[in-house]
This record gives structure tokens, C-alpha cells and sequence, in this order.
């Protein structure tokens, strides 16, 4: 059996619920939750209110360090930015880098564990969604669900500046908050903005890599995302039809996009036509379960930690 801790993390009363213990588990075998100062075969540590001087004082045998946050973008992460002082503490490292064992935050919002091309699996599920969501009947035409605007930028601002000169914005959390709060589940935020055509969901800073949830939950949710990233999202897995990217850069060409999409039912009709992933998109996504998966095999070998592995 392999000992679990956790630091840094968030909702420490739902350790066993994790995706990391889950997908731990999954691939070897069962696994129990034990205080930090036990000496665990794995330390998980990610970057809530922690200070990463300490992680070297813990004993554990692995260290694995996770960020579902943009550590370039919050000043309370930057400690955790540098790629050096990570090696020097971490064993493991994942996250969105590239230059890192690439686990994109979005991958952990579904019950998925590894993918299997002939089973259920994360690109069927969001598919399966989209399809069904689609064809519902929207009662907006533009959502936004946001606490707060980027830090970095105005660009959810700015977005939401355009989209209102057509119908009123409807927006059910802090942010230009004018529609009841709904549910904080995925499925809530889902099943709100579906009724949508579109969905106003840019990131929340600029980063190498850092991709999150909010441009798959508009997919699954069946509309059309105003997205704005560092980069076009998963560009091998998500075609580039099924959304409107935003370069910051030139907001002209944001707004004709946009004007087009609204005012023209065959440039709107073309972001809906066809499939939401590429069809190499399942190479991709196996290569995110098994480079984790096959990491973290290479460091219970090394050091010697027994497991009940599960191809």
C-alpha cells in the first residue's frame, strides 16, 4: 500500500477525494492518507498559502509538485515559478510548462484516469456534451462567470464591453454581477451558461502553457467561447473552428470577429459545424495520462516502494 500526503492543497477535509489519489490508486494499487510528519512513500504539494523553504524538511520519499495556478501571474506564486529551486525540492514536477511533466488543470475536472480509445473517455464525454447542449434552446445570447478581471489585463472587461452593445450580458457571479449566484459545481456552471450562445471565458493571465477548465466547460456547455490565452488551447486536441480567439493585440480584429459571429448565421453556424476535438486528439490525451503514470512508476522503482501496478 502507498502512504499519501498532502501539502498546500485545498479542502484538506477531501484528501481521499483528489484526483491525485484517485489516480494513484487507479494505476498502483490501493493507497492511504497519512499525516505529513509520517514520512509518506509520495508528498503531493501544489501552491495554496504554503512557503516551498519548508518542503525540505519533510522526509517522504517522493515529492510531487502540482499547480493547477499561472505561478507567473499570482505574487503569493512566485516561489513556486522557478524552474530550478523546483528540481531542487521536487522529485516530480507537473503542471502546465512544457518545459514540465505537462498535466493541464482541466484534465483533473473529470472522473477520467487514463484513456482508452474503445471505452468512455474524457474526449466522448465533452463531445457527448456538446452535442446535447448545442441543441438546446438558448434564452442568451452572451454569458460571463467571473469573480473578478485579470490582474494583467482588462480583457474580460473588454469583452464584455463589446457583447453589450448587442444584448445584455448575463453574468451570475461578482463580476458585473446583474443574474441570481448560481451553484459552485461544474455542473451548475455548465448547465447556466449552456443556455447561452455564447460564453465569455479568457484566462486570467498570460503563461506558457496555461490552459484551464474554462474553455472546455464552454464547449461541454454547447456554446461558442470568447477565449483570450498566451497561446490557441490545446491547439492538437481542440479544432479551432469551435471557438473565437482573442489576440489582446489587436482588438480591431477582435471586434469584427465577434461582430461577424453575431450578426452572420453562417460565420456563427461554421463555429458550431463538426467535431470538437482533432482526430489525433486521443494520441494527445494518452500522453498526458501515461507521462504522468510512467513518472511516477520510475520513482516508486527507484526507490524501491512496492505497488500493485495496473496496465
Amino acid at each position: 500500500m502507498i502512504t499519501l500526503a498532502y501539502l498546500f492543497f485545498w479542502e484538506e477535509n477531501l484528501k481521499e477525494e483528489y484526483y491525485f489519489t484517485s489516480f494513484i490508486r487507479h494505476h498502483f494499487g490501493e493507497v492511504k492518507i497519512v499525516n505529513i510528519d509520517d514520512n509518506p512513500d509520495i508528498l503531493l504539494v501544489s501552491v495554496l498559502g504554503g512557503n516551498i523553504s519548508i518542503v525540505k524538511n519533510y522526509k517522504a520519499k517522493i515529492k510531487l509538485f502540482f499547480t493547477g495556478e499561472n505561478t507567473a501571474y499570482n505574487p503569493y506564486h512566485y516561489q513556486f515559478n522557478d524552474d530550478k529551486t523546483l528540481k531542487e525540492n521536487f522529485d516530480i514536477i507537473v503542471g502546465f510548462k512544457y518545459s514540465n511533466i505537462r498535466f493541464p488543470l482541466w484534465i483533473t475536472y473529470y472522473k477520467y484516469l487514463d484513456y482508452k480509445e474503445d471505452e468512455d473517455n474524457i474526449l466522448k464525454h465533452i463531445q457527448e456534451s456538446y452535442n446535447k447542449n448545442i441543441k438546446k434552446e438558448k434564452k442568451f445570447l452572451t454569458t460571463l462567470l467571473s469573480h473578478n478581471d485579470s490582474y494583467q489585463n482588462n480583457i474580460r472587461r473588454f469583452l464584455y464591453s463589446i457583447m453589450s452593445t448587442y444584448k445584455t450580458v448575463i453574468c451570475a457571479s461578482t463580476l458585473f454581477n446583474n443574474y441570481p449566484t448560481i451553484g459552485n459545481l461544474p455542473s451548475d456552471k455548465i448547465d447556466h451558461i449552456s443556455e447561452s450562445v455564447f460564453n465569455i471565458c479568457p484566462e486570467n493571465s498570460y503563461g506558457e502553457g496555461y490552459i484551464t477548465e474554462k474553455i472546455l466547460h464552454a464547449l461541454e456547455a454547447g456554446t461558442i467561447p470568447i477565449y483570450w490565452a498566451s497561446e490557441y488551447p490545446e491547439s492538437n486536441i481542440i479544432n479551432k473552428n469551435k471557438y473565437i480567439f482573442c489576440d489582446s493585440s489587436d482588438s480591431i480584429k477582435i471586434q469584427k470577429t465577434i461582430d461577424d459571429a453575431v450578426n452572420n448565421k453562417e460565420i456563427r453556424q461554421s463555429y458550431i459545424d463538426g467535431d470538437v476535438f482533432t482526430k489525433d486528439a486521443g494520441i494527445h490525451i494518452k500522453k498526458f495520462y501515461d507521462d504522468l503514470k510512467n513518472n511516477i512508476k520510475q520513482q516508486l522503482d527507484e526507490k524501491n516502494i512496492p505497488y500493485d501496478y495496473r496496465i
